[in-house]
């Protein structure tokens, strides 16, 4: 008996080093060992889109859409495929509702208008002097007046230089330069720097 253990021993020895200097991997399945904790929608600047009736778009998120389901509060408004595509039906608004398979706890939702999306943002200052520590506003329009959403989110490029409220008050931290950017809230792209 000792003699098969010692045998056994030998041969893993040997089996380890010949993996170590040969190689040779073994694979690890790093979706059983990696867990979502949060959903992300990746091409919305927030959770709210509008789309005209009988337009389409998909959503992108942070997991592959086979581990998500996805669902609408209305089908009369919008539908949704189970790869996330959101196809507007008729003027009106309902909530898309993306949960993981695994865990129904863990979930987005996304605000989806039927009607007329932005088709351009326009802000009322093209370039800003403010000395450090001061603070201006910028304001921004978002066209055509039917636009169903006419809210924007403003981003800084670079917020250790001057960085932007939700309201468009722009405060400079230190000398420098930084764009910053009003972008559309409905999901159309639209932006103005």
């Amino acid at each position: 008996m000792k003699r098969s253990n010692r045998f056994m021993a030998v041969i893993a020895v040997i089996l380890a080093f010949a993996l170590t200097f040969t190689g040779v991997s073994i694979p690890v399945n790093a979706a059983a060992t990696s867990t979502v904790k949060s959903i992300t929608v990746k091409n919305l600047p927030s959770n709210t889109l509008t789309l005209k009736a009988r337009k389409t778009f998909t959503l992108k998120t942070n997991t592959t859409s086979g581990n998500l389901k996805f669902s609408t509060s209305n089908k009369k408004i919008v539908t949704v495929s189970s790869t996330g595509k959101i196809k507007a039906v008729k003027k009106g608004s309902a909530n898309i509702t993306i949960s993981l398979k695994s865990n129904a706890k863990i979930k987005k939702v996304v605000k989806v208008t039927v009607g007329q999306p932005a088709t351009r943002v326009k802000v009322n200052k093209s370039a800003l002097t403010i000395k450090k520590g001061r603070s201006a506003v910028i304001k921004a329009t978002v066209g055509p007046n039917t636009t169903s959403n006419k809210k924007v989110i403003w981003k800084s490029s670079n917020s250790k230089i001057a960085k932007v409220s939700v309201s468009g008050r722009v405060t400079a931290v230190r000398g420098g330069r930084a764009t910053i950017t009003a972008i559309a809230a409905d999901g159309s792209g639209k932006k103005a720097i």
